[in-house]
């Protein structure tokens, strides 16, 4: 039998094959990323999401104020100096401080004047005036507390992607619809507390958001419309209509180094997405360093700050001495202003690859101050911690690994002495304990079907696929505060249930029997009680009613009482009136 494709053109046949095999998407997007970061190791973690979407080909363009922080990138990269006069350096603040709801008013304000002087640049302007609908089809913006820069997305007509560098905070949660979880879940910007809570503080975690909800949020709200109307019109779309182009956000973060909190498909978990594959070179005398130590390494990584010349003295020279009168070998990353003093024991450098560092066999142990950044990277190569935090989101990623027994927490850097260094150093080091949660931690966090890369790969190819990836939008973001907690179910069902107490009290008046209307005054005497009306033996057993001379009387009542029971006594029973006649002549006078 002859086959029916036996004549068929081979030729067609190969065309028919490969338009079969081709992609859905042209994966040649072009994609914006817009990050107005000025700290490095932020800014790393948006770049690194750019260069994974243009390693896979991709056309990436990234604006940011601060030079680009990966040598090598594969995507376009704009560099947007800021007048030194237009970025003041953000105020410090103490802990007491930070704690305050308002006082996050303050770093709101330092973001919005970042963004607002970088949108103020003649290279920005241009770029806008140049703008065509068809440039880009993506927008990744990174978030810092405020995201009025979302409005260029209306320029390109294109969707959304947020990225931030920490854990989701409230806003985050606020602009996708994710649920708080009040009872359970802790507030991210005022509480340290990453461990279960007990009542009292799950009543202080309410009020508190409740307290940003209703307080705090609408000022933050006014003051990033304020900034949002003046480099995009508010006649146009609005910032909310704007927010509704927020396909997802990638978050820096894993749902093992937290306590667990349900997310809707918007928020998509990346934390990890800036440690490479690849291991860097170290430096010559950085390697000679090391291999000088033959009990091997300390490495200390205390961050950076918007304000170089912010030194921490106390605790930079209490860590001096200690390793300098130990005689212990230390890499330091020394992102200070001033220069540190030296000693042999001690290396300094500006700019370390930690992911080499960390994955070094001789490492000790690891000194952080308990950024999201440091703390991923120490949970990856499985490394025993010590962290020395000052703000409560270091403190809150902290807290949640030392109360699994991976590291050790030192809250108050104030208050840090030689001897609980020495003490936390020696238990770190020699305790095997902590080496063996850290492995089990380690092997959670590696656990996971799709590396960060790969997930950052695939959702941002989601989005562009769908155009927007509207169905993954909650319609919990249209809806009221009220409405997410049902709070206004519970409002409309007390109405209800008073409104139905008011109608059946309504009701039962209505089948009420009149009230009794005496005509006279024997009438209402019978229908007194016994205690307001007395017979009167005087007048033919009449009924009246009682009257002061009655209640006089009654205190003579029990003496003349005793008299005639023993009147009764001696002389025998006394006649007493006829009684049928009395309840005749009561008869009779009621008639009457």
């Amino acid at each position: 039998m002859t086959s029916p494709y036996s004549n068929a053109n081979p030729t067609a046949f190969v065309l028919l094959l490969c338009i079969c095999c081709l992609p859905t998407y042209n994966t040649a997007a072009n994609i914006l990323g817009f990050f107005p970061e000025i700290l490095d190791s932020q800014l790393f973690i948006h770049c690194r999401i750019a260069d994974v979407l243009a390693g896979m080909g991709h056309n990436v363009t990234v604006i940011a104020p601060a030079p680009n922080p990966i040598i090598e990138s594969r995507y376009h990269f704009t560099y947007v100096p800021l007048p030194h006069e237009s970025v003041r350096p953000l105020p410090k603040l103490e802990i007491e401080d930070y704690n305050s709801l308002w006082n996050h008013m303050t770093v709101l304000r330092y973001h919005l004047e970042v963004s607002d002087a970088m949108l103020e640049e003649k290279i920005m302007r241009r770029w806008f005036v140049n703008a065509k609908t068809d440039d880009f089809d993506l927008l990744i913006l990174s978030y810092q507390v405020n995201d009025f820069p979302i409005g260029i997305a209306r320029l390109y007509n294109c969707p959304v992607i947020l990225s931030t560098a920490r854990v989701p905070t409230l806003d985050l949660h606020q602009l996708v619809g994710n649920p708080y979880e009040l009872s359970y879940v802790p507030t991210e910007y005022w509480t340290i507390m990453q461990t279960q809570m007990e009542y009292m503080d799950i009543y202080t975690n309410i009020w508190k958001i409740l307290w940003y909800q209703f307080f705090v949020l609408p000022v933050k709200e006014a003051e990033i419309k304020k900034y949002y109307c003046k480099h995009f019109s508010c006649a146009g779309k609005t910032l909310a209509e704007s927010r509704k182009q927020i396909a997802l956000i990638f978050t820096n973060h894993h749902f093992s180094q937290s306590l667990i909190r349900p997310n809707v498909p918007a928020i998509v978990e990346i934390g990890g997405i800036h440690i490479s594959d690849y291991k860097v070179n170290l430096l010559p005398d950085l390697l000679r360093h090391i291999n000088t130590a033959e009990n091997g390494f300390i490495y200390i990584n205390l961050g950076s700050s918007y304000n170089c010349s912010d030194v921490p003295t106390g605790l930079t020279n209490i860590l001096y001495d200690y390793f300098t009168t130990n005689r212990m070998f230390v890499v330091w990353r020394w992102a200070y202003c001033i220069e540190p003093p030296t000693s042999p024991f001690i290396y300094y450098q500006t700019w370390l690859d930690q992911a080499a560092l960390l994955s070094n066999p001789d490492l000790l142990a690891f000194i952080t101050h308990g950024s999201q950044n440091s703390l991923t990277e120490g949970i990856h190569y499985n490394v025993k911690m010590l962290a020395i935090t000052t703000t409560p989101e270091q403190m809150a990623n902290a807290e949640y690994l030392a109360a699994q027994g991976a590291m050790l927490h030192l809250r108050d850097v104030e208050v840090v002495s030689p001897q609980m260094l020495h003490f936390s150093l020696y238990n770190l080091i020699h305790d095997p304990t902590f080496k063996q949660v850290a492995a089990t931690l380690s092997e959670k966090y590696r656990d996971r079907p799709l590396t960060p890369r790969q997930t950052v790969l695939y959702w941002a190819n989601y989005v562009l696929r769908y155009r927007g990836a509207v169905h993954l939008r909650s319609p919990a973001v249209d809806m009221h505060y009220f409405q997410r907690i049902g709070l206004d179910f519970v409002l409309v069902t007390l109405a209800l249930l008073l409104a139905f107490y008011i109608a059946i009290a309504q009701v039962r008046k209505l089948f009420k029997p009149p009230p009794f209307t005496p005509k006279n005054q024997y009438d209402y005497i019978m229908a007194a009680p016994a205690d307001m009306y007395k017979i009167d033996e005087t007048k033919n057993y009449q009924i009246r009613p009682t009257s002061s001379d009655d209640t006089a009387g009654e205190e003579t009542a029990g003496e003349d009482k005793a008299r005639e029971a023993v009147e009764e006594d001696v002389a025998g029973p006394v006649m007493q009136p006829n009684r049928p006649r009395q309840r005749k002549n009561i008869q009779k006078n009621k008639r009457k």
